[in-house]
């Protein structure tokens, strides 16, 4: 895409160049002046790519300041509470940063399988997860991919621990 733009910016310039009668310049000086332009252009988005995952790595360190203030709490959420809320927060951490090309796709199916396993190996952890997700304020997306892991994992009996 860069290159694309790279090369209408030089062929509108040459047109503009040769339409006008301005002066011409050396070749190497007008590639010199498109590729500073084509750096440029990468530095921006990286920027902005690297600000926008900043970011999402603030929200949850926030996220994460927030349940541990839970536990202070008179009323606080059981253990089982707060494994359940750190699981989907983690696993709605990794689908944001895969929906944004953060994080890779096998890192992103590590964390559904371990999602999944735990669903599977405990009956009480996908209860609680899918309720909480719900009632909880957690994306559409989080929703959706949970309730798709609880769905299969209902589907399948437990696995046996030995």
């Amino acid at each position: 895409m860069i290159l694309f733009l790279l090369g209408l910016v030089s062929l509108i310039t040459w047109i503009i160049v040769i339409y006008f009668k301005f002066e011409r310049v050396p070749w190497a000086h007008a590639f010199a002046a498109m590729v500073t332009l084509g750096v440029a252009m990468v530095a921006y988005r990286q920027w902005r790519a690297a600000r926008h995952e900043i970011s999402i790595d603030k929200y949850y360190d926030r996220l994460d300041a927030v349940n541990r203030r839970l536990e202070l709490l008179t009323n606080k959420p059981t253990n089982e509470e707060m494994h359940v809320f750190a699981e989907l927060d983690k696993l709605e951490y990794v689908i944001a940063k895969y929906e944004l090309g953060y994080i890779s796709p096998i890192l992103a199916f590590r964390a559904l399988q371990n999602f999944q396993s735990l669903c599977t190996d405990r009956p009480e952890f996908l209860t609680q997860a899918q309720h909480w997700v719900n009632k909880a304020a957690y994306r559409d997306m989080t929703r959706d991919v949970v309730a798709e892991v609880c769905a299969r994992c209902q589907a399948s009996p437990p696995r046996e621990i030995r």
